[in-house]
């Protein structure tokens, strides 16, 4: 089970070892950019074959932010309808079209990275995908859809989990009462020292493995910025807390929280070299709080009230957790900032 192609718009990250004829059970996902004030229906894929059977897969997004998805294979149709309202704060839609044949269920699915909300779809009996038709889409793909690094196409043999994923690399130091632990090493119950709460215990830590493109591509946060001991690799929408005179100074607040993409000038660099995935843990608390990450603060997972209940629950990264173990969070345990005010705040700080 594993992420078998991995397309950026440029260049393969992860190109398809072997093609499989059909792929009965697997995992499209799609990210790209759509504005929230679009005139109009936008296709981003629209592909047709008719080699051996005639098929067609297509997945268009309208103003109002339903997104429709249509799978047909010869006579057979599968139609997908989700309706994911658009704000001007969602720019960034990661779309997941998930399948398993055997058992004739599937979902249409989708994350806004940019409000960190997740809704999903089922789909019932989905067909298999012809893999061969996935690495041409992934190429096919116009710069509309891709356009320098805004997006990716990759696909999985295996259903993948959807729901919240800011997070930090593998091995990245967590402040514990007992020491630094790497995160990974961390289990329910273990106390993390916290910016505002002492120590707090551990309720869960999430683990997903994720294509490294576009917004899911690992910012590196660079020592000795931000307080950090030590470098450590985070996604681009983990949010740290920065504290001090501009903060207060700005926006009236002894600290905030921006998301790492944002901290390029100041505290992030470029990476070295490019990855096709990229693992990525995540630290649950009984509430939301700034955890301390290698001498630095960052956040630990925010879970909105609606996306913890049940229901919402199935085919995200949640749903293994006990029910009655999910906690809801209210409130940030800071501000946090939204792009344009990051950007005059990291102006500020490197002035």
């Amino acid at each position: 089970m594993t992420w078998r192609g991995v397309f950026d718009g440029r260049s393969w990250l992860q190109a398809p070892r072997t093609l499989s004829a059909l792929l009965p059970t697997g995992t499209l996902v799609l990210e790209t950019l759509v504005a929230a004030s679009q005139d109009g229906p936008v296709t981003l894929i629209d592909h047709h074959r008719r080699d051996g059977w005639d098929r067609a897969l297509s997945l268009s997004v309208d103003p109002g932010g339903r997104i429709t998805l249509t799978d047909r294979q010869g006579p057979a149709h599968v139609r997908a309808h989700l309706d994911a309202p658009l704000t001007e704060e969602d720019g960034c839609l990661r779309i997941y079209y998930t399948w398993n044949a055997p058992a004739r269920r599937g979902a249409l699915a989708v994350e806004l990275p940019d409000t960190g909300r997740w809704m999903r779809a089922p789909i019932h009996a989905p067909h298999p995908l012809p893999e061969d038709d996935l690495a041409m889409l992934a190429q096919s793909l116009g710069p509309r859809v891709l356009d320098a690094g805004t997006g990716f196409l990759a696909w999985s043999d295996t259903v993948e989990p959807v729901g919240p994923m800011p997070g930090l690399g593998e091995g990245t130091a967590i402040d514990t009462a007992n020491g630094p632990r790497q995160v990974q090493t961390l289990t329910p119950g273990d106390l993390v020292r916290t910016a505002a709460d002492g120590f707090l215990p551990v309720r869960h830590v999430l683990t997903r493995e994720v294509p490294a493109a576009a917004r899911l591509a690992p910012v590196l946060l660079a020592a000795p910025a931000l307080g950090l001991a030590a470098d450590v690799l985070v996604a681009p929408g983990h949010r740290m807390r920065i504290e001090g005179a501009d903060a207060e100074y700005l926006f009236s607040e002894d600290a905030v929280l921006v998301e790492a993409r944002h901290l390029v000038p100041i505290a992030a660099v470029p990476l070295g070299h490019r990855r096709a995935t990229q693992r990525y843990h995540q630290v649950v608390l009984d509430r939301h709080a700034c955890i301390s990450i290698s001498g630095a603060w960052g956040e630990s997972q925010f879970l909105p009230a609606p996306g913890t209940q049940l229901a919402e629950r199935i085919g995200t990264i949640l749903a293994p957790l006990p029910p009655q173990s999910v906690p809801h969070h209210d409130a940030h345990a800071t501000p946090l900032l939204r792009p344009y005010e990051a950007a005059v705040l990291v102006a500020a700080i490197g002035a």
